[in-house]
């Protein structure tokens, strides 16, 4: 069949059930392909992150509660006699209306607000920006049509929002609201109270500045030379610390390498130098012992111990030693006498001891100088202080004297403040709850979805339909090690493959000789042998004089399930055409089998198209269907020299494998122009198996009689429920 046939057979649709494209059930159908079975897990993980999501939306969103405080501003005053720029009517009263409500949300009104006795108690509550806080939850404006500004505070906690509200509304009394004379007058002189205490308290600060000052033991506090001094002293002790310390690290290294202990009239060590300091024979006493010793040495590898000359020697060499040991103690004793007992490890120590109390003498001197420095410089501080306090009260003082002349009658009163919200002004939690549930759901289904688009894995024959004009699925196998003897799976497994069968039927053409038909994967693994069987099989079961071909040279998987291993076959026909049909041998009724054959003169690489279309058409006018099985397209070699040979090809896909190979393969079978029949899902589940058969319980309960008549399915009594080696991987 050429290309063109084969592209007429793509508007076929058999699958019996509705298009992807179709309302409905083609989202469903669209989803169970992306899915991919991972429902479960799908639920799963969305339950968790929607319960998840939804906790944290209903703690996030919290409840809000609004407090609302109004105060009247009034355009002009009542007057007893006549008007006057303070009573007389604001010429632009919707400006200055607007411009106090905006005064309320004034950074100093804010500031202010926060040192209130009212709101200190939440002040943890804001954060750490209060300001910031205050500001943003804090809305002022006119209540249109009214002289009223309306303050508001929205927050999670009522009595934080009341007292908010009320904080801000006296804290703009307090900075911006009008004075009346009396107030004035009274705050005036507080504020002359305050500086007259303050200017009493810096008196008070510099007598004691003056006292410390002159009562100070180590000189003028003002002046580093004295901290100067003592650091210097300081140093040298430690120097000198650090000599007597080390000499007396040397009398115990000696000490402790003659391994006794220390003595107190154990003195420093001395070098060789300071020896010949006190006796300069030494050295010439040690340079006549060495020569001495030399011809000692030489005069006795010459002369027996015995030998007169050799005691002369011994004994010249014994005097010289003496001598020189005379001279070493008399250096000695020279050096101790010079030493003393300043030099002792008695009197280093004393020595050291004085150096340290010294020391902390001096460092103590330091530490109370610093102390009194500290003292001075705390005074200074609150001296700086007071300066401040006063330099404030003064500047408070001249501001007040300066509003005296003019006695502003009060424009702003305060209507109501803030009372206790009882009810929230805003509760969105039930909202924010919901929302996390199905976002979190969602997310965990899109996830999901996303995977399964991404995974190109073929796990339910919806997949292979999605695309039918170019899989052209034509149905599904079941996973037969899975299976049981119960004869309603057996029924199931019967019916799948005869509805493969027949679809191939639908799409081959038919012609007055036998049709061949390759059984080939796009990978190793894919149970293409054990489907070509029961495809063959199903054949024989209809009727058809069914021949299976074995040209899978390798794996030899179909010999081997119907126990023709090493029986003659295909490789004695490739040398032999003449004698093909004496090979072919009886597999079933109605169904033969021409095996591999171990002929190993003949192998895959000897296969050609040629060859093996003449031994096809050598069975064509005795058998009606040939099944052809070899090994997968993309891992043998004899797969490509026999799609040109036969007049289809079915491809075998194993359930989870990837779908990309499966479209090389049939690029491959277009370009040698064979026919492509279409694709068989192996390994499918139940449920998928479910979708291709009609079967009932009652169709499998009225065959229960009649299957021991017929032959038995090659499967199913040649290997039982065990997989085929090809399809084990070996």
């Amino acid at each position: 069949m050429n290309e063109r046939a084969d592209q007429g057979l793509e508007m076929i649709d058999l699958s019996g059930g509705n298009a992807p494209g179709s309302d409905g059930q083609g989202v469903l159908q669209l989803l169970q392909d992306r899915m991919h079975g991972r429902w479960r897990w799908a639920i799963s993980a969305g339950l968790v992150l929607g319960l998840s999501a939804a906790v944290a939306g209903y703690r996030m969103a919290g409840v809000k509660y609004s407090a609302r405080g109004l105060v009247q501003v009034e355009s002009d005053l009542p007057t007893l006699i006549s008007d006057t720029p303070e009573t007389e009517r604001l010429e632009n009263f919707g400006s200055y209306l607007t411009s106090q409500a905006e005064l309320m949300r004034d950074s100093r009104v804010i500031a202010d607000a926060l040192k209130s006795d009212v709101l200190e108690p939440y002040l943890p509550a804001l954060g750490e920006d209060p300001m910031l806080e205050i500001s943003q939850s804090l809305s002022v404006g006119v209540v249109r049509g009214t002289n009223l500004i309306e303050v508001r505070y929205e927050s999670e906690d009522r009595r934080l929002a009341q007292a908010a509200t009320n904080a801000v509304i006296e804290s703009y009394f307090r900075i911006y609201g009008p004075n009346s004379e009396t107030f004035h007058t009274r705050t005036l002189q507080q504020v002359r109270t305050l500086l007259s205490d303050t200017r009493r308290q810096l008196a008070d600060l510099e007598s004691q500045r003056e006292r410390q000052m002159r009562n100070s033991t180590l000189g003028s506090l003002e002046s580093t030379s004295a901290v100067d001094a003592l650091v210097t002293r300081i140093l040298e002790l430690q120097v000198q610390a650090e000599s007597l310390q080390e000499a007396r690290e040397k009398i115990e290294a000696v000490a402790t390498a003659e391994n006794r202990s220390v003595q107190p009239s154990d003195t420093v060590p001395y070098s060789d130098a300071e020896l010949l300091e006190r006796d300069s024979t030494i050295a010439d006493r040690r340079a006549q012992l060495d020569q001495l010793q030399e011809s000692f040495d030489a005069l006795a590898a010459r002369l027996g111990p015995e030998h007169p000359g050799l005691r002369i020697r011994q004994r010249e060499l014994d005097l010289s030693r003496e001598s020189l040991a005379a001279a070493i103690a008399s250096a000695k004793e020279k050096w101790a006498e010079v030493v003393g007992e300043a030099g002792s490890y008695a009197g280093l120590t004393k020595q050291l001891d004085s150096v340290n109390e010294s020391l902390t003498k001096f460092r103590e001197q330091i530490g109370r100088l610093q102390q009194e420095r500290l003292r001075v410089a705390s005074i200074d501080r609150e001296i700086e202080q007071v300066n401040q306090s006063i330099a404030v009260y003064e500047l408070r003082i001249q501001g007040l004297e300066t509003e005296s002349a003019s006695i502003r009658k009060g424009r702003i009163t305060i209507t109501s403040l803030a009372s206790l919200p009882t009810s929230p002004s805003r509760d969105r939690r039930i909202q924010y709850g919901v929302a996390g549930l199905v976002g979190g759901f969602a997310a965990s289904l899109c996830a999901f979805f996303l995977l399964g688009t991404v995974d190109r894995r073929a796990f339910a024959s919806r997949q292979l339909e999605s695309d039918k004009a170019r899989y052209r699925p034509l149905g599904v196998i079941p996973d037969m090690s899975r299976l049981d003897d119960s004869d309603e799976q057996r029924l199931l497994l019967e019916d799948c493959v005869h509805r493969i069968r027949n679809r191939i039927e639908v799409r081959r053409p038919h012609t007055d000789r036998g049709f061949a038909v390759h059984i080939s994967s796009p990978l190793q693994g894919d149970g293409k042998t054990s489907v070509a069987a029961s495809l063959a099989w199903s054949y024989a079961q209809a009727g058809y004089r069914t021949l299976m071909i074995d040209a899978d040279f390798i794996g030899r998987a179909l010999s081997h399930q119907f126990g023709m291993l090493h029986e003659t076959g295909v490789r004695a026909a490739m040398r032999d055409p003449d004698r093909t049909l004496e090979f072919i041998r009886p597999a079933r009724p109605n169904l033969d089998l021409l095996p591999s054959g171990g002929d190993r003169a003949v192998s895959a690489g000897h296969l050609q198209p040629a060859a093996m279309r003449r031994l096809i058409d050598l069975v064509r006018d005795h058998y009606e269907i040939i099944v052809v099985d070899s090994g997968p397209l993309t891992a043998s070699v004899e797969s490509l020299p026999l799609i040109g040979a036969v007049d289809g090809v079915v491809l075998v896909l194993r359930r989870g494998r990837n779908r990309g190979q499966l479209a090389a393969c049939i690029d491959d079978i277009r370009h040698v122009g064979t026919l492509y029949l279409g694709v068989i899902l192996n390994y499918a589940t139940l449920d998928d198996c479910q979708r291709y058969s009609s079967l009932s319980r009652f169709s499998s309960e009225a065959v229960d009689g009649d299957r021991s008549q017929g032959p038995a399915h090659p499967v199913v009594s040649v290997l039982g429920t065990r997989r085929s080696d090809e399809e084990a991987g070996t």
